[in-house]
């Protein structure tokens, strides 16, 4: 099966469409944002420990 040939809508819009590779890059490239966030906030020095 090639994830580029799978149709899914945006959670956002239903007029929005993805296939599902990009999906699933879009959303790694979201999480990795994330975390690289949450370490940010963990090395400030008001973060608790």
């Amino acid at each position: 099966m090639h994830l580029n040939k799978i149709k899914i809508h945006s959670s956002v819009s239903k007029l929005i469409r993805f296939n599902l590779g990009d999906y699933f890059e879009v959303e790694t490239m979201h999480n990795r944002r994330h975390l690289a966030q949450m370490k940010r906030v963990m090395e400030q020095t008001s973060f608790p420990h």
